[in-house]
């Protein structure tokens, strides 16, 4: 009687290696999809975090002013070197704009010492902001979403505009918070909003397989004081 020989057919074998691929495949998969979540992760709190150091910067102030650029009455203009505080106007805060898809930083600056005003210790931060007479300054930094992501207006799959002044009163030191949704605010333009309401915005997670990443986003507060006014909206409460 003819004994049958041991080991697998074709069959057995490409059912094996069948298995095998799909399970490889599904491996890839998962990896990818962790990778991407982290990505967009990253790029929802680079973003936070860029926000959150514009607050820092205005309460600890950084004067990165040109020595070639004059500050008087008449606003900025480029001259002799002045050495830097030595001059006529006071740094405030800072404006940020959209632009593009990118962020533009601005400095804010004061041509005018509220204290001198009459009536000053009556008057509200608003009006003493006011009445430093705002002008947008120098422009100190730009920023870029990280991994190819954009910030979007809720709702929406058009870009979030919006201007937003984070500005320290002069007599008081309070840091306060102002922004529209123009990208071409001026800093006086800002202090006549009414009313001033939170700025929003979602991360747009369309280049990481958007059918599996729930969108975040992030929430400026309009009374923002500090780094704790700038908020993570958390996986699916931005829908954008």
């Amino acid at each position: 009687m003819k004994q049958r020989e041991s080991g697998f057919t074709i069959i057995e074998t490409s059912l094996v290696l069948a298995i095998t691929g799909l399970v490889v495949a599904l491996t890839l998969i998962g990896i990818g999809n962790a990778l991407n979540q982290q990505r967009y992760t990253d790029a929802v709190n680079q973003a936070v975090d860029f926000f959150r150091g514009q607050y820092t910067q205005v309460s600890s102030t950084v004067n990165n002013r040109p020595i070639t650029d004059n500050c008087g009455l008449s606003g900025i203009t480029t001259g002799p070197d002045v050495t830097r505080g030595a001059t006529e106007c006071i740094l405030l805060g800072k404006i940020l704009h959209t632009n593009n898809g990118k962020i533009t930083v601005h400095q804010v600056v004061g041509l005018s010492d509220p204290s001198a005003t009459t009536g000053a210790s009556t008057m509200t931060d608003t009006q003493i902001l006011s009445a430093s007479q705002l002008i947008e300054g120098n422009l100190v930094d730009t920023y870029e979403p990280e991994w190819a992501t954009s910030l979007l207006a809720p709702g929406s799959s058009n870009p979030a505009i919006f201007s937003i002044m984070i500005v320290r009163t002069p007599i008081s030191g309070t840091v306060h918070t102002y922004s529209s949704s123009s990208a071409t605010t001026t800093p006086s333009g800002l202090l006549s909003v009414s009313p001033q309401t939170d700025t929003m915005m979602c991360v747009d997670q369309a280049g990481f397989f958007s059918a599996m990443i729930a969108p975040m986003g992030i929430t400026i507060a309009k009374e923002a004081v500090n780094t704790t006014g700038v908020q993570v909206v958390p996986a699916g409460d931005c829908h954008a």
